[in-house]
């Protein structure tokens, strides 16, 4: 099933395009539509009274009878009449009973009482095979014949040799199939919200079009679908089937975190970079892969109890489960929600998620198990087993221990605390496996905390894996990543003495991330924040990415040459400690710069002196009232990480363009991080959706600098910041560079 977004027909709601596979069982199917004197039978056996409601009706549907006080079909007065389009005639028995979905579902149950088969209404797949089978067809849809419905014996087609009537056309079909999306789907961005509001679950397919479907609506591929309360030109084919359904849908996962932890673990990184050590493609995978070599190297009898400590959204417990075998996994994480992805996952064998793109702005990406990698193969032939916790791993639920295997894969520099908690759980003999970004090798120079208990608690195994370190990155945005080096190690513990009372562990914080945001006066007079700051400044580059504010002065440098702009005057806005302004000193005849943190200024300051520079001017200043710090006009103004951490972008922007001089270049260099403690969302200049459509801010610096100023060039340039976890961030800036329109001719 399914259009593709290449044929010819090109017309189609996006809900249409992708692509789906069934293998049906043979099944029945009713001759014909349910009549108005086939349904009026469930009427008069009571379906609407106590009795009806009690046996045949669904607790949703039995809500909708009580509330609304319904006695029978809502185009239905009394048992005489039938109110048609325009008027209300004698009740044509012979024409399709149009109910709503529950209604529709009662009826089947009540049909099925009554004759001692097991039948139900029909599914998407099972009808759109009959429209694919079905010879010599004609039907009442598209206005070609009536106004109305027809009788339900008037139209059809051959069905193996049978007459099959209304295989389409006269009335919708109600169908026990909810709607879903398939393989392939991407929302249209100029009516984004057509499918996704749907597939809830609560939703059900309408088939085959009615009397009064045009064009579309009646097309084979076409997906419809309503609330099961609500009405159309719709009525009932029944079938006595063996054949699934879509009974649920899958979740779409939508948090921005499980967004770029499902990115990590279920696609494979392989943009270019210019870090020295490239990444490998999936450290997760690659982990549960060493994991399960290891594992698959020892002699076990009977089941094995397995803990996998830290295993975000899965992916390296699904590896064991794929490579191994008779394993009892506790697959635990610090959140629920991760564990929700590997669950699902295994049920559907696929998983759909949103990644952050920029600002608000999102993409729906998925991954699909192999078809030899179902469940029931994984788990059920391969003897494994797997619960699901979420824990806290220096306080372990009770029944979580006696384990032969751990494993935990850390992205802290210091995880002795929850190590030592861990190794309290794994039986004397017993694996631990770890990958960790702090170096853990036997026989090492330098020792660290971990290193030394693991040293006093276990000994080494023997790994492949551990003689070499593995850097991997994942992507938070488009232009945000996050890079390490993590080291794969095992070890088997000889002692099961008190661990406690074999090590003292302090009471350390290994957290990166703030609970809260500060007040930025605060943060940026912290002292610690200031040094990181100078050392991103004047320290070397990591990780093989040269400086970048000295990168972005060459930057800078090259575009004034490049579109020859004057020389006379540059102004480095937001400028930090400064290193951008100072390297400008050397071209340019006179440099300012400001930045809101005194202690910034003062770094500054003290850097000109050590250089003996003295044609710049270093000051305190706000962006916002950027107009007020100077009364000069430049021929360069220089914004670096600064317009998504303004509270008014859009301010800072007008006044740069009444600041330069003519001839003079904007270059606004960010990663566009937007968020809602810097800047409310109604004053970013981009990463949302604008009248249906993806809205960068690219996008927004263009319209807000038009129209005395164009988009000249833009690029990205690298930059990389050490997190305290051990960690690093691999961020593309991006440079955009606006003059005016004649600066394109020259």
């Amino acid at each position: 099933m399914g259009k593709d977004h290449h044929g010819a027909d090109l017309y189609a709601w996006d809900n249409e395009f992708g692509s789906e596979k069934k293998v049906l069982r043979p099944f029945t199917a009713s001759q014909m539509l349910v009549s108005n004197a086939e349904y009026l039978d469930f009427v008069e056996a009571g379906g609407y009274t106590k009795l009806g409601l009690d046996s045949w009706w669904s607790e949703e549907g039995k809500r909708y009878v009580l509330d609304l006080d319904v006695t029978g079909p809502r185009f239905w007065i009394g048992k005489t009449h039938y109110r048609a389009m325009l008027e209300a005639i004698p009740m044509p028995w012979d024409f399709p009973v149009e109910v709503n979905n529950l209604e529709a579902e009662a009826f089947c149950r009540w049909k099925s009482h009554q004759t001692n088969k097991s039948l139900r209404l029909i599914s998407h797949e099972e009808s759109f095979h009959m429209r694919q089978i079905g010879q010599k067809q004609t039907s009442n849809s598209n206005l070609n014949k009536y106004a109305s419905p027809t009788p339900v014996n008037l139209f059809g087609g051959i069905i193996n040799g049978k007459k099959v009537f209304d295989i389409s056309g006269n009335v919708w079909r109600h169908s026990v199939s909810v709607l879903t999306v398939m393989e392939g789907f991407k929302t249209d961005p100029f009516y984004n919200d057509f499918t996704l509001p749907t597939i809830d679950g609560f939703h059900n397919h309408i088939l085959g079009g009615s009397w009064i479907s045009l064009g579309n609506c009646s097309n084979l591929n076409a997906r419809y679908g309503f609330r099961r309360h609500f009405y159309q030109y719709a009525g009932i084919r029944y079938v006595c089937s063996d054949n699934d359904y879509h009974n649920k849908v899958m979740k779409i996962f939508d948090g921005i975190s499980i967004g770029k932890q499902t990115t990590e673990h279920f696609t494979d990184f392989t943009d270019v970079t210019l870090v020295q050590r490239k990444p490998i493609k999936n450290w997760p995978e690659r982990f549960g892969q060493l994991a399960a070599d290891q594992i698959n190297q020892e002699s076990h009898n009977g089941k094995v109890k397995v803990l996998v400590a830290h295993g975000g959204v899965g992916r390296s417990t699904l590896e064991l489960l794929k490579n191994c075998q008779d394993l009892n996994i506790d697959y635990t994480d610090t959140t629920a929600n991760s564990l929700q992805v590997l669950e699902h996952l295994l049920e559907y064998s696929k998983i759909q998620w949103y990644q952050q793109v920029e600002g608000n702005l999102v993409e729906l990406r998925d991954f699909h198990m192999k078809d030899i990698e179902t469940s029931d193969r994984i788990l059920k032939e391969k003897g494994n087993s797997i619960s699901y916790w979420q824990a806290d791993y220096t306080n372990l639920r009770p029944q979580l221990d006696g384990y032969k295997v751990i494993l935990a894969d850390f992205r802290t520099n210091d995880a002795v605390k929850e190590i030592v908690h861990l190794a309290s759980k794994l039986e004397e003999g017993g694996l631990l496996v770890l990958g960790t970004i702090e170096m853990v090798q036997p026989n090492m120079a330098v020792t660290n905390k971990t290193m030394e208990f693991l040293e006093k608690m276990f000994e080494p195994v023997a790994s492949e894996g551990s003689l070499e370190s593995y850097p991997h990155i994942y992507k938070e945005t488009r232009n945000k990543h996050q890079y390490a080096i993590s080291y794969f190690s095992v070890w088997r513990k000889i002692s099961d003495q008190d661990i406690q009372d074999q090590h003292q562990v302090e009471e350390e914080s290994v957290s990166n991330v703030p609970t809260q945001y500060y007040d930025t006066e605060v943060y940026y007079e912290d002292q610690a924040i200031l040094r990181s700051y100078d050392q991103f400044h004047f320290g070397e580059g990591l990780l093989g990415v040269k400086n970048f504010p000295q990168r972005m002065a060459e930057v800078c440098l090259e575009m004034c040459q490049k579109y020859r702009s004057g020389m006379t005057t540059a102004l480095d806005a937001g400028c930090g400690p400064g290193r951008t302004a100072l390297e400008l000193c050397e071209k340019f005849d006179n440099v300012e710069a400001y930045d809101y943190s005194q202690g910034f200024v003062d770094m500054m300051n003290d850097n000109m002196k050590k250089r003996g520079i003295s044609n710049l001017k270093a000051y305190q200043g706000d962006s916002h009232k950027q107009a007020e710090l100077t009364s000069e006009k430049f021929d360069l103004i220089f914004g670096c990480n600064l317009i998504d951490r303004l509270h008014n972008p859009e301010s800072w922007l007008r006044q740069s363009k009444q600041m330069l001089r003519v001839g003079g270049l904007l270059v606004i260099s960010s990663p566009y991080t937007w968020r809602d403690e810097h800047t409310n969302m109604d004053k970013w200049v981009g990463g949302f959706l604008k009248d249906g459509e993806n809205y960068f801010t690219v996008d927004g610096l263009k319209e807000q600098m038009a129209p005395e100023y164009v988009l000249l060039e833009e690029r990205k340039v690298p930059f990389v910041i050490p997190d305290k976890d051990g960690t690093y961030q691999y961020t593309y800036s991006n440079v955009t560079v606006f003059g005016c329109q004649e600066k394109l001719t020259q």
